[in-house]
């Protein structure tokens, strides 16, 4: 009996807790009905955060979207340093980052599994409010960032493309015109990991304009060994940089032009075999050290991509006319072995058909946007404006079996999609 009571004691203690809980939330203003993710001292004890989900700066509490913010110092707390390192920091977001060519992204468990080169994805990714509407191209690095938005649910009003799901926008640190400023950071690790990154910001024109200029390196050697070639694979080198150049030519007339780029190389995945084993219950198990692999290729998966942005902002008396205006273009490169394995007999991958290809593209795409902006104080917010966007994208897939013949193929299918789309929102 002694045990039951306690149980009773125990069970309503945490229905007490629950009401209690449900009551608080019930008190909240009902229009505050976004979720901030926030690592830092100042967000937790209430200070203000600002985000632009809805096209204009907004306090996030008045925001009626559901919105994950990470602010500057979270994002360089947590070692954020690609879209993929959200996933684990965010509810109901997931990423999918195989193919290396055409990384998904799931929000609220809504995706897409169409990955031809005339997809695109359901949930969107945006640097700056410009849309990136190749996979391949949101895996650029996180620096120098003031705040990663992740926008959960339907946001087609007001950003427009492929955001069924919702939407990431990433929102780079603008040049300060009050302050000469600069900082960096080194960072050591296994596998000699070495990543370095820093920025400039430099005033000019008596305080009316400013520079700045960031920039980041990563490298680190194979997390995986392999053994057929003696040779490490899985290694990364990434070179980043932006250049923005922003100027008040007078009190109500703004301009930022920006200008960024990332290399990156690698040797791509090194995959393993897996092999059936009737003595075991499950349906496979693997005979390999998850660290090392057999291939016969070591592979490649290159990726460089910049783009040009520019944003013209006037202030008028009865709202704010903003220009935005893009042009991206994406370089993608990769091969490597599909099965890990190699026609070797004495190797513990034999395998008599090896599945080797490979993806090359090249994509091309601009956007402009033209919208008008109520001011600040009226009595109601409205955003009015149009949009446009082209997008060219040629792709190659090759597909190599090499086997004994006549158990052979060398196959390459080629793509070519051209996107050109205008909408009034």
């Amino acid at each position: 009996m002694t045990n039951l009571h306690k149980c009773t004691r125990c069970a309503l203690g945490a229905m007490a807790l629950v009401l209690a809980q449900s009551a608080f939330a019930m008190e909240q203003d009902p229009a505050a009905t976004s979720d901030a993710t926030s690592l830092n001292e100042d967000a937790e004890f209430g200070a203000e955060i600002i985000v632009t989900a809805q096209r204009r700066d907004q306090n996030l509490q008045n925001v009626p979207v559901t919105v994950t913010v990470f602010g500057a110092e979270e994002i360089e707390n947590a070692r954020i340093q690609q879209i993929g390192d959200v996933v684990g920091r965010t509810v109901g977001l997931a990423f999918d980052a195989f193919p290396a060519s055409q990384p998904r992204l799931s929000i609220r468990g809504i995706t897409s599994n169409d990955r031809g080169a005339a997809s695109e994805p359901s949930s969107g990714v945006f640097l700056d409010d410009i849309y990136i509407g190749r996979p391949p191209a949101i895996a650029f690095d996180a620096f120098d960032l003031e705040r990663i938005e992740v926008l959960k649910g339907p946001q087609g009003t007001l950003f427009g493309r492929n955001v069924v799901g919702g939407a990431i926008n990433v929102i780079a640190r603008k040049p300060d015109v009050d302050s000469f400023d600069g900082a960096g950071e080194i960072s050591l690790g296994n596998y000699d990991r070495f990543d370095v990154a820093g920025f400039v910001n430099a005033p000019f024109a008596n305080n009316t304009g400013a520079v700045r200029v960031s920039g980041a390196y990563r490298s680190h050697d194979g997390y995986t060994h392999n053994a057929f070639l003696n040779e490490d694979v899985d290694d990364q080198e990434t070179l980043s940089g932006r250049l923005q150049f922003y100027g008040e030519p007078s009190e109500d007339f703004r301009v930022l032009f920006t200008l960024d780029g990332t290399r990156a190389r690698g040797t791509g995945p090194g995959n393993r075999v897996l092999e059936l084993d009737p003595n075991d219950p499950g349906p496979y198990t693997p005979n390999l050290d998850r660290d090392v692999t057999y291939g016969s290729t070591v592979g490649f998966q290159n990726t460089d991509t910049y783009g040009i942005r520019s944003e013209l902002s006037y202030d008028m008396s009865f709202g704010t006319l903003t220009f935005l205006g893009s042009y991206r273009d994406l370089d993608y490169d990769l091969a490597y072995d599909f099965d890990g394995g190699n026609a070797d007999p004495a190797s513990p991958a034999f395998n008599a058909i090896n599945i080797s290809g490979g993806q090359r593209e090249n994509a091309e795409l601009s956007s402009q946007e033209l919208r008008l902006t109520s001011p600040a104080g009226s009595p109601f917010d409205w955003v009015v404006g149009v949009y446009h966007y082209y997008q060219v994208v040629d792709r190659a897939d090759l597909l190599i079996l090499d086997g004994v013949a006549p158990i052979t193929l060398e196959e390459t299918y080629n793509q070519h999609s051209t996107l050109d789309s205008v909408a009034v929102f």
